[in-house]
């Protein structure tokens, strides 16, 4: 069973969101799934995923452009 981190909707690749997204993976590890697998074998083999889809939000016509 995954935890599944959804972002928001002005995200975009780059420096930032990948420090965000390894701060947050750590944070995740260490205040959730660290405790969960101490408590049983059954949550050992927990992933984090963090689909991206920044890229398929708005697209400006024109490039912005008035």
């Amino acid at each position: 069973m995954p935890i599944i981190y959804i972002h928001g909707v002005n995200t975009r690749l780059g420096y930032d969101y990948d420090k965000d997204l390894a701060a947050r993976n750590e944070m995740l590890q260490r205040l959730i799934l660290d405790p969960l697998a101490a408590e049983g074998e059954r949550f050992k083999g927990m992933k984090i995923v963090n689909p991206y889809w920044g890229d398929e939000g708005v697209k400006f016509m024109w490039n912005q452009a008035t």
